[in-house]
């Protein structure tokens, strides 16, 4: 039964696009226009947060150490560790 429900859509979309082949590079195009800018706002406009969970007790505890240079502890329990880099912990 599933073969079948996907020939029929494929023959389904094969009759769309024959219909429209006149318009169909237009429209392939725009969508995949609109789907990278929608993409670029996205990654561009989305806020950026760091994970601050702590692998020991998994609450948000972590801060570094020294700004700028790795290492974390935790606030809430007794975890340190002078390698450890989380991303954009310095900003937070």
């Amino acid at each position: 039964m599933l073969p079948l429900l996907w020939l029929l859509v494929a023959l389904g979309g094969a009759l769309l696009a024959a219909s429209l082949r006149d318009w169909l590079p237009y429209l392939v195009g725009g969508v995949l226009a609109s789907a990278l800018a929608i993409w670029v706002l996205v990654s561009t406009l989305w806020p950026s947060r760091p994970n601050r969970n702590c692998p020991k007790c998994h609450r948000e505890g972590l801060v570094k150490i020294r700004r700028s240079q790795a290492g974390v502890r935790c606030e809430l329990c007794d975890f340190r560790d002078d390698t450890m880099h989380v991303a954009y912990l310095d900003d937070w």
